[in-house]
């Protein structure tokens, strides 16, 4: 099995990943490659070439062709909109773009998850994990990608898991749009009712993993489109590759409902594909030293999201599932009335533990009150409140303004390494406070920071 990424949404961290350019670039910078090989295929009423760029590498230079049906303002737009969000990790870069001669943009000439067939299960969970980000972030900015598909997914080789790069946002759905219906189409597109959403981007990434994982796709391909995809369900995955765990399924199908509205939401299915993914890696597994107050097999609650993150069972928020972090989470009477007395649905631990749990909170030193290694006096605290630091331990802060996530290119995402001791810790506020507090290899909060 290939080794997990230290940070599961943002490996392989700086210096991989070419940079774009930051001057503009022009038609005429590009080399095309006679050849002619190795160009990702493009819906129809655009010309692909593989290209070369100096001081760059590799890149696709796509174009707008003088009979399509798609209009070049429509087009431009649409890749404004892609370079909006391209400065997220897993979105290919838009390298340029322009008019003339006709519309066209150039991106990223890595290969792609089509190219690969079929991935092992960790990888590909993994991949997911990172394009769910991408859209996350992109839906975030107001952009939909409406045709998530395999030949999509821009694989980037480096050591290890090759990166993945989500392209075409907005764009390939707009090319898409007056062409004939396909298999690969969301179920709302072929019933003609409805727009494509946030949901579409959910049945788009689960097609994708299903097809990754399998080789195939969930419905009879030598139909029609509409009639396999409208009129029956999906083939379980586990079906096609009897090797696949029935949590695979689970994972899945849901994300796979005809109905948009029954779909989960993107950060619900990113969930459930790190807990996933935990489970296969054993990633959630703990070799920290044990609490000495209670039971020290916290996750808290079996079952399949018992890794990564679970519902508060006071108030029902969804919190990393440690208790350093439902520590800070229970003495935040803003957002939550501490543990309740009785133990949860489905809890491991008995009453008589759960009680000591319940004490524990109580007497633990609280972080929100000036004890601990994460005493909110500590000078950190106080210019991140008042906007005015810019790094720190040598890593350039994201924003000026106090906000999580706090570190900037490349691990704005799930997890960032403690600034202090180095080790892996869920980037919030609360996560990072509760870590800085407990955890007895970490002398909390750095004094190495740079403010404005």
């Amino acid at each position: 099995m290939s080794e997990l990424p230290r940070d599961l949404a943002s490996a392989p961290g700086p210096g991989v990943l070419p940079e774009a350019p930051d001057a503009t670039v022009a038609y005429t910078d590009f080399r095309r490659d006679e050849s002619g090989d190795g160009a990702a295929p493009w819906t129809r009423g655009v010309s692909v070439t593989a290209a070369w760029l100096d001081g760059y590498g590799r890149v696709e230079l796509v174009e707008l062709d003088s009979w399509a049906t798609t209009g070049g303002r429509p087009f431009l737009a649409a890749v404004e909109a892609w370079e909006r969000v391209s400065d997220h990790d897993h979105v290919a870069p838009v390298v340029g773009a322009g008019k003339r001669p006709r519309p066209w943009v150039a991106t990223v000439g890595d290969s792609t998850l089509a190219d690969r067939g079929r991935t092992e299960l960790a990888h590909t969970l993994w991949v997911g994990v990172c394009l769910a980000g991408a859209l996350g972030y992109a839906h975030d900015e107001g952009v939909v990608h409406g045709a998530v598909t395999p030949g999509r997914v821009r694989l980037h080789p480096t050591p290890g898991w090759a990166f993945p790069r989500l392209d075409g946002f907005g764009l390939a759905r707009l090319l898409h749009e007056g062409s004939d219906a396909t298999i690969r189409d969301p179920p709302e597109r072929l019933a003609l009712r409805g727009g494509l959403g946030r949901a579409t981007d959910v049945y788009g990434l689960a097609l994708t993993l299903y097809e990754a994982l399998t080789g195939d796709l969930p419905y009879v391909t030598d139909a029609d489109p509409s009639e396999a995809v409208l009129g029956a369900a999906p083939i379980p995955p586990s079906t096609v590759e009897p090797a696949l765990p029935a949590a695979v399924d689970d994972l899945l199908l849901p994300a796979l409902a005809k109905n948009p509205a029954d779909r989960p939401d993107l950060d619900s299915f990113r969930d459930d594909l790190l807990s996933l993914l935990a489970a296969e890696t054993g990633e959630g597994d703990s070799s920290g030293p044990a609490d000495p107050a209670v039971d020290p097999s916290f996750p808290f609650l079996d079952g399949d999201r018992a890794d990564w993150r679970t519902a508060c069972p006071s108030c029902g928020r969804s919190v990393t599932n440690t208790l350093a972090a439902f520590r800070a989470h229970w003495r935040d009477a803003g957002r939550c009335d501490g543990p309740p007395e009785r133990p949860p649905t489905r809890a491991t631990h008995s009453s008589e533990e759960w009680a000591r749990i319940v004490e524990s909170v109580a007497e633990t030193p609280d972080a929100t009150a000036g004890s601990g290694n994460g005493n909110p006096n500590h000078p950190l605290w106080s210019a991140l409140a008042e906007g005015r630091v810019v790094e720190v331990g040598s890593v350039p802060v994201a924003s000026l303004d106090g906000t999580y996530p706090w570190l900037s290119y490349p691990r704005r995402g799930w997890r960032v390494p403690c600034p202090a001791c180095g080790s892996t810790v869920f980037n919030d506020e609360t996560a990072m406070k509760a870590h800085w507090s407990d955890a007895p290899n970490c002398p909390g909060p750095p004094d190495d920071f740079e403010t404005a």
